[in-house]
């Protein structure tokens, strides 16, 4: 993938950082023998952006930590139609839409930015 020009450099960052905390969301949603990313890792390369890659290697524990703690703060579903499920892919996907994963993302572009 081509590096995207400066005006456009922030904003496929700030995706890219959050698209990596909802898939370690998803990861750690289900059991590893339940996990549906191995199919779906197949057919797709989620999000390719090379422009962040350097700085996973230094702060991939907090985006790990972020996917992390989701699933854990969920409560189980009390409709007894859906006894044993849960809305795990909701709850990931409002997590990325959130106004505290956009600010967390917001700064740690700042530290990427002064890193450089």
């Amino acid at each position: 993938m081509s590096k995207p020009n400066q005006n456009n450099d922030y904003k496929a960052w700030i995706t890219a950082f959050k698209d990596r905390v909802f898939i370690k969301c998803i990861d750690y949603s289900y059991p590893k023998s339940d996990s549906i990313l191995p199919i779906i890792g197949r057919k797709d390369a989620f999000n390719p952006y090379d422009g962040i890659y350097n700085y996973l290697d230094v702060r991939f524990e907090l985006i790990d930590s972020l996917g992390r703690s989701i699933p854990k703060k969920m409560q189980p579903l009390w409709i007894d139609d859906f006894k044993g499920r849960n809305t795990y892919l909701c709850n990931c996907l409002h997590y990325y839409s959130s106004f505290e994963l956009d600010s967390i993302a917001k700064a740690e572009f700042r530290i990427y930015q002064k890193k450089l």
